[in-house]
């Protein structure tokens, strides 16, 4: 699902960054653009944090439903 998002985010990345999206008119890409920062900080967390797989999978989750 993860996965799902991030890819629609970035089929649709040139028109968001033009202003060209219109929101509303794709519930997936509305979904994506709201997901996408969340999901990019969860990516590339700072080395200094550390987390278990539970640990990282559950906040995963939590950045999804």
């Amino acid at each position: 699902k993860t996965i799902q998002i991030l890819a629609t985010y970035k089929k649709a990345e040139d028109l968001i960054n033009i202003g060209a999206y219109v929101k509303g008119s794709n519930p997936e890409i509305d979904k994506a653009i709201s997901l996408y920062p969340k999901l990019k900080n969860f990516l590339i967390q700072p080395i200094e944090e550390s987390y278990s797989l539970d640990e990282s999978i559950n906040l995963l989750r939590e950045i999804i439903k």
